[in-house]
């Protein structure tokens, strides 16, 4: 095969196209010239650390890209201890794409838990690899079963904000004035796992300004790659 096979997914489908693409790695087409890639957007966490560690020894981490938006919180999901949240995510999308129902209404109270809940794991994991130990972190963790997945591949941030008033009500990148980056809609790359963790629950905390309407501008930031994806190919 001389064309190179990619795959690629937004959402759900994310986790979907990782696999197939560690199908075709361990299975390589004859004649393959050059191996598979994974792109993914918005997609929920897939894997624990062993998960991560294994790809790093095969030496197929740099296959996988993944493209993550500021407030997104579909890719922080699986952070989360709790079921809850999915759940109420999922029926939005269902009613958001009902014919019967043009503007649902988001859940409420969903962006601030997972973001909570993801803190405790991220918080948890610099603790360990700081080599220090925190006493409230261990009492939490004797009770509460903290999220075992873990980031792997390269992680690509867009830290712009989103205009859900855009026009026909699609959401549209908003040049942030303070990040050079997000003005040129260039990612923030990181290919180290633990950094990534990190990154993705610290870009998407919020300041007391920041925290009216974020259900509805987060999952409006799902799905916005498409636009984001073009101002930073331009």
């Amino acid at each position: 095969m001389k064309k190179q096979v990619v795959l690629a997914g937004q959402s759900l489908a994310g986790p979907i196209s990782i696999l197939a693409t560690l199908y075709f790695l361990e299975n390589p087409v004859p004649n393959q010239i050059d191996p598979p890639r994974c792109l993914t957007f918005g997609s929920p966490l897939l894997g624990d650390r062993i998960f991560g560690h294994a790809l790093r020894r095969e030496g197929w981490s740099d296959y996988f890209t993944h493209f993550v938006m500021k407030r997104n919180i579909i890719p922080r999901i699986m952070l989360s201890f709790s079921c809850t949240e999915n759940k109420q995510i999922l029926d939005y999308f269902k009613s958001k794409f009902d014919k019967m129902n043009i503007n649902p209404a988001p859940p409420s109270g969903f962006y601030l838990t997972v973001i909570g809940n993801a803190s405790s794991v991220a918080s948890y994991d610099a603790c360990n690899l700081m080599g220090c130990r925190n006493p409230a972190l261990d009492i939490i963790k004797s009770f509460i079963e903290l999220s075992p997945y873990r980031p792997s591949g390269t992680y690509n941030f867009w830290t712009g904000d989103i205009d859900s008033n855009a026009e026909k009500g699609n959401p549209a990148v908003v040049k942030n004035p303070n990040n050079s980056n997000a003005e040129k809609g260039k990612p923030v790359v990181v290919k180290i796992p633990n950094a990534a963790l990190q990154i993705l629950i610290h870009c998407g905390e919020l300041g007391k300004s920041d925290a009216a309407g974020i259900e509805k501008r987060s999952l409006d930031e799902h799905l916005a790659y498409v636009k984001e994806l073009q101002a930073s190919l331009k």
